[in-house]
């Protein structure tokens, strides 16, 4: 698991971009679309396709009720992805 810090450089939109796409490719989904069908596309994340893809490329950062979503998804426990998301790590 690797740690990413501020000192990086990157901007907290490109971290969470990196670590998203991590977590969904490590998830056995080859690409944005595949997994964003398979859990349930805006159903289940609040948001359309183009906006998923947004985030995967760093455009933007979710919020509140999306965050949930995303965390449910990937089937993350809510309270360690908040722990990893205010250390930093993926």
């Amino acid at each position: 698991m690797s740690v990413m810090k501020e000192s990086d450089g990157a901007p907290p939109r490109a971290r969470f971009a990196s670590v998203l796409t991590r977590l969904r490719r490590e998830q056995g989904f080859a690409t944005a679309h595949a997994f964003y069908k398979a859990r349930g596309g805006r159903r289940a994340f609040g948001l359309a396709f183009t906006n998923y893809l947004g985030l995967e490329r760093g455009r933007s950062l979710p919020q509140g009720r999306r965050l949930e979503g995303l965390v449910a998804a990937l089937g993350l426990d809510p309270a360690l992805a908040k722990i990893r998301l205010k250390m930093g790590q993926g």
